[in-house]
């Protein structure tokens, strides 16, 4: 609906763009920025097509950041399946259940990256193949 449209860019296109407007008044030179964008934005889903729309933006966003401020370090990730409440928001028990093995514990999300952040790497992806994260 054109409801949940508005409702999508706001939170993950403006949303995102307001919290970076007013964060680089406080970075420092050489800061390093992370940004969240999606497996979605590489590859657009046609479900859900406009979530991996405004990931796709948010990572474009990115880009623009780090053309713009080439003194803050920019770094994406684009996170697959995490096991979070988000992820099995509307799934019965049995669907949660069934999709375990898939789903990837915040915990390891975070220690990826701490990873990237340790790295020169610029992309922490989800390689959907593996099942599992690469730098880029």
């Amino acid at each position: 609906s054109e409801e949940d449209f508005d409702l999508i860019f706001d939170i993950n296109v403006k949303g995102y763009w307001l919290v970076l407007k007013h964060a680089l008044t406080y970075l420092a030179d050489k800061s390093t920025v992370v940004l969240t964008s999606s497996r979605h934005a590489d590859t657009l889903p046609t479900d859900p097509a406009i979530y991996g729309l405004t990931k796709k933006i948010d990572a474009l966003i990115g880009d623009i950041l780090e053309r713009t401020y080439p003194n803050i370090d920019v770094k994406t990730l684009f996170p697959g399946p995490t096991g979070t409440k988000v992820t099995s928001h509307g799934l019965t028990e049995a669907q949660v259940e069934a999709r375990k093995n898939e789903l990837k514990p915040p915990s390891y999300l975070a220690s990826k990256i701490i990873e990237l952040l340790e790295t020169d790497h610029k992309n922490l992806v989800f390689n959907q193949e593996k099942e599992d994260y690469e730098f880029e």
